[in-house]
């Protein structure tokens, strides 16, 4: 389900209550929408406490938190415009940091950076370091069809629509799990993949 809804993993709510959520969707008892919804109500109920303590606790993301805290405020107040273009641009922040990137960073750098994850991560890891590439960092130019949450037409104004709810939770997402993939480099690789249907 999350592969086929280009859906970071939502790893705070539960294994059990995610494989409830895949069988429904993939049964047709729930739409696409209906998912999104689905998470960000959970994610607004207890997720984004979770998530916070985690970011607080984290020194990879230290020198940024105030930052990324304002972002998640953001989120929660319902202010999707702030809390998008600030994640994505610290989401590269992070990887940047975390290989001591100096210069110019394109994608050809992000993609380096992000082939261990694709290759070593957890399964989840894995996919999301693909949609990283292939779907916020994809190709863009003024005057073609917007693409959905492209970093690059969001942050070089051409996309005006992308503060949505869904659009901010999944960024938020996204960030999370580079950061978790990136911390975990050091570390046991080992395929968390939890439940196939997932």
């Amino acid at each position: 389900m999350l592969t086929r809804l280009a859906w970071p993993l939502p790893g705070h709510l539960g294994a059990r209550w995610l494989d409830s959520i895949a069988d429904s969707f993939l049964a047709g008892v729930i739409t696409d929408e209906d998912v999104a919804e689905i998470f960000f109500d959970r994610y607004r109920i207890h997720g984004l406490q979770d998530l916070r303590r985690e970011w607080e606790q984290d020194p990879l993301i230290a020198p940024r938190l105030p930052i990324l805290l304002d972002a998640l405020t953001a989120h929660e107040e319902g202010r999707y415009t702030l809390s998008v273009p600030v994640i994505l641009a610290q989401l590269e922040g992070i990887v940047a940091a975390a290989r001591e990137h100096e210069g110019r960073f394109t994608i050809k750098t992000l993609i380096k950076y992000l082939e261990l994850i694709r290759t070593q991560g957890s399964r989840f890891q894995r996919i999301t370091a693909k949609y990283v590439v292939e779907i916020l960092w994809c190709d863009f130019y003024h005057g073609a069809e917007v693409p959905e949450l492209s970093r690059h037409a969001i942050l070089h104004g051409a996309d005006v629509e992308y503060g949505t709810a869904s659009n901010s939770l999944r960024t938020i997402l996204y960030f999370d799990n580079i950061r978790v993939a990136l911390n975990a480099l050091g570390g046991d690789h080992g395929d968390e993949e939890g439940n196939s249907h997932l």
